[in-house]
C-alpha cells in the first residue's frame, strides 16, 4: 500500500510540472501559478506535503486560483493519495499493533496463568494434610504480597470476608481454580461496605413490605447483572428533560428574551426537587457506606445539594447573581449525561460500532 502512495505522490507531481512548468505568470492573487511545480524536486515536495498534510490548499491554491478546472486534478490527487492510500496505509499500521499487541497479552496471561499455578502447587505443600491452601496460609499470602510497594494493602478482616466468598462450599480451603480467582482479585483495590442502612437493620420488618420494599427493589433491580436500575433509567429522562431545558433557556439569553426567565427559574427549581428526591431515595434504600462507594453518586450528591442550595439562594435579595449560579450549576449537573451515553454500549447496534 505504501508503494501504491508514493507512486500516486511521484504520478501526479510529474503530471503538475509537465502542465505548470512553464505558466510564469502570476494568477488573480498575485502569486506566481507555477509556485511549488517549476522543478520535479519542487512539484514533488509539494504534492508529498499536500497529500500528508492538511498543507494541500496553501500548496494547490496559486494554480487552482488560475484556473478552476486544475480543481479536478486536485480533487483525484488527494482522493487517491490522502484519503484511499494513506488511510489504508495507517490501518495496517494499526492492524499491525493491534495483533501485536494481542499475542504479546496472550504471552503474558499464558505466563501468568502458570505462574499462579506453580504458586498453588508450592502453597498446597505448605499444608500437606489438608488438601488446597488454607485460611491461615492464605493470610501469609497476602500479607507478604502487600509488603510489595506496587501491591494494594489489605486489612485481615478484608482478606477474611475474601477467603469466605470463595470458600462457598465451607471446606477450609481453596482448590487451584479458587486460587486463580483469588489471584485476579489482589491486583485490585476494593473495599467492603454494609449495604443495608442503618434504619433497615433496625427495623428489617419496615421492608419486607410496603412503599420501602418497592423503593429498595428499584434502586437494586437489575444491577446485580451491570444493568441500570429502574431508578436510574427514570432519572435518565429527567436528565434528557432538563438538557432541553437549559438549551431553551440558552437560546432565550442569546435573543435577549426576558419574559420567560420566572417560567424557567421555576423548572430549574422542580428540577432541583427532582435530584433530591433520589438522593433521598438512595439513602433510604443504601447505606451511607455503600452510597460513597461510588465515585459517580458522590459527584451526583455534590452537584445536587449545590442547584439545591442555588435555587434556594434565588429568592434572597441578589437573586440575579443566583439566578445565573443556578444556571451552571444545572449545566453542571447534566455531566451526568456522560454515563447515559456509556450505557449505550449496551445496546447490540452501538456495540457492534465499537467492535
Amino acid at each position: 500500500v505504501a508503494s501504491f502512495w508514493i507512486g500516486t505522490v511521484v504520478f501526479f507531481a510529474w503530471i503538475a510540472v509537465t502542465i505548470f512548468e512553464n505558466d510564469t505568470f502570476k494568477n488573480k492573487e498575485g502569486a506566481m501559478v507555477n509556485a511549488g511545480f517549476d522543478t520535479f524536486g519542487n512539484g514533488l515536495y509539494t504534492v508529498f506535503v499536500a497529500s500528508a498534510t492538511v498543507d494541500f490548499v496553501d500548496k494547490f491554491n496559486p494554480t487552482f486560483s488560475a484556473n478552476r478546472a486544475y480543481g479536478l486534478l486536485w480533487f483525484v490527487c488527494l482522493f487517491l493519495s490522502n484519503f484511499l492510500f494513506l488511510n489504508l496505509i495507517l490501518a495496517m499500521v494499526f492492524e499491525t499493533y493491534a495483533s501485536k499487541f494481542s499475542r504479546t497479552m496472550q504471552v503474558v496471561f499464558a505466563n501468568r496463568a502458570r505462574s499462579v499455578q506453580e504458586v498453588f502447587k508450592i502453597l498446597d505443600q505448605v499444608s500437606p494434610d489438608e488438601p488446597g491452601i488454607t485460611s491461615e496460609t492464605f493470610f501469609d499470602l497476602t500479607s507478604a504480597y502487600g509488603q510489595s510497594a506496587m501491591a494494594p494493602k489489605f486489612k485481615r478482616d478484608d482478606v477474611a470476608y475474601i477467603f469466605t466468598h470463595l470458600d462457598h462450599d465451607g471446606t477450609g480451603s481453596l482448590d487451584e481454580e479458587k486460587f486463580q480467582s483469588v489471584a485476579n482479585a489482589l491486583q485490585y483495590k476494593f473495599w467492603i461496605a454494609r449495604q443495608n442502612n442503618y434504619l433497615e437493620d433496625r427495623n428489617p420488618q419496615w421492608y419486607s413490605k410496603g412503599c420501602l420494599r418497592r423503593l429498595k427493589h428499584m434502586v437494586w433491580e437489575g444491577t446485580e447483572t451491570g444493568e441500570p436500575s429502574r431508578l436510574d433509567n427514570y432519572m435518565n429522562y429527567v436528565l434528557l428533560l432538563n438538557a432541553v431545558v437549559v438549551v431553551a433557556e440558552s437560546a432565550q439569553d442569546l435573543e435577549h428574551i426576558t419574559k420567560y426567565d420566572s417560567v424557567f427559574t421555576a423548572i430549574e427549581f422542580a428540577f432541583s426537587w427532582a435530584y433530591v428526591v433520589e438522593f433521598v431515595i438512595l439513602i433510604l434504600a443504601m447505606s451511607w457506606a455503600e452510597y460513597t462507594s461510588s465515585r459517580a453518586r458522590l459527584f451526583d450528591f455534590c452537584t445536587t445539594w449545590l442547584l439545591f442550595g442555588v435555587s434556594l439562594a434565588y429568592y434572597l435579595p441578589f437573586a440575579d447573581v443566583q439566578g445565573e449560579l443556578m444556571r451552571y450549576a444545572n449545566m453542571l449537573r447534566l455531566l451526568r449525561l456522560i454515563r447515559v451515553i456509556k450505557s449505550l454500549k449496551r445496546l447490540p447496534k452501538v456495540a457492534f460500532m465499537f467492535k
